[in-house]
């Protein structure tokens, strides 16, 4: 692992159009704009073409090493990554590349959002590694889409990490929902939103305990979500505003009947279950 830290992954020619013109007018205009607005211009950009940028520039040589908004998605680092590939050997890849980035940026300088979109592999830590590096660097919006072989949790070390604000799990799609196993110590004392899609959920006591360890918490989204041998769905908590629950799956013969809201806070409300449920009980704030 060291080794493949400590090598420079091959990175393909410059394909964004940010990258093409970087060289003339536009870019020395951008290079005049103070570093903060220049991080929020390259904070829509993949990570992959922020270091494509910095290789065809002398002024963002460095630019990649110091920007707070780290990008990684599988599919769009290569062209067909398929055709030239396995699907193991681009998945190594893609590590050696997110291990390259992550070991060569300032440890000290805080994550503002970390988007990565890959492979999770039974066995393989490598996933559970990037999550301890963003929160000793207090990442504060974190979004997560993983295809695992096997179940995901919340390390520890995400759980307590006190700059977490923002949170997105997409753990799949309509057909295959991977699942989350909830942490069972506290913490998430920041989080104002969790956005949960195609995530498949155990432990119906854990998930009541999960929502009530997030006392700032006031968006909560839902969608595609399968509530494993859940008979109701209970809600509860003072501090949520935005509510949606879009399409639960339903487990068949038995799954999720009934559904409680109890949110005395709430501002917005959106109930999709997908199918007919045999009680739905709110309590929202008076009108």
């Amino acid at each position: 692992m060291e080794n493949a830290l400590q090598r420079s992954p091959k990175i393909s020619k410059l394909t964004c159009g940010v990258c093409s013109n970087v060289g003339g007018e536009d870019g020395d205009r951008l290079s005049n704009l103070p570093e903060p607005i220049v991080h929020h211009i390259f904070s829509f950009l993949e990570t992959i073409d922020v270091v494509r940028v910095s290789a065809v520039s002398r002024k963002w040589r460095y630019l990649w090493l110091s920007i707070p908004y780290l990008n990684f998605n599988i599919q769009n680092i290569w062209s067909n990554p398929l055709e030239r590939w396995s699907l193991q050997t681009t998945n190594e890849k893609f590590k050696d590349f997110v291990n390259w980035v992550l070991l060569f940026q300032n440890g000290s300088l805080s994550i503002h959002r970390f988007r990565l979109s890959c492979l999770n592999r039974v066995d393989d830590y490598t996933l559970y590694k990037w999550i301890a590096v963003v929160a000793r660097r207090n990442v504060q919006v974190l979004d997560l889409d993983i295809i695992s072989d096997e179940p995901i949790k919340l390390p520890r070390s995400l759980v307590t990490c006190e700059s977490l604000v923002s949170l997105k799990l997409d753990f799949g799609n309509r057909e295959y929902q991977g699942v989350l196993n909830l942490p069972t110590c506290a913490g998430f004392s920041w989080l104002k939103s969790l956005d949960l899609q195609h995530v498949d959920v155990l432990d119906y006591n854990l998930f009541r305990e999960f929502l009530s360890s997030c006392p700032l918490l006031e968006n909560l989204y839902m969608k595609e979500c399968f509530f494993h041998n859940f008979s109701s769905l209970d809600i509860s908590t003072t501090s949520l505003k935005y509510l949606t629950v879009d399409e639960f799956l339903l487990s068949e013969p038995k799954g999720l009947r009934s559904c409680k809201v109890i949110c005395e806070s709430l501002e917005a409300l959106k109930l999709h279950f997908g199918r007919e449920i045999d009680k739905c009980v709110l309590k929202l704030p008076p009108t």
